[in-house]
């Protein structure tokens, strides 16, 4: 019974530093984003002023 509870343990406690991983990840993917939102909207002045 031991041994059953401490592979549930343990696939617990892989899956949750897996998320903390992914949410870690995600943070990073929208800080980068948000460098790019300025340049992005100038661009798109600069489309629709050419349009």
């Amino acid at each position: 019974m031991k041994k059953e509870r401490d592979y549930h343990r343990q696939h617990h406690n892989r899956i949750a530093q897996e998320k903390n991983n992914l949410v870690t990840f995600v943070k990073r993917l929208k800080s980068h984003l948000s460098t790019f939102e300025p340049q992005l909207d100038e661009l798109k002045s600069k489309y629709d002023g050419a349009m």
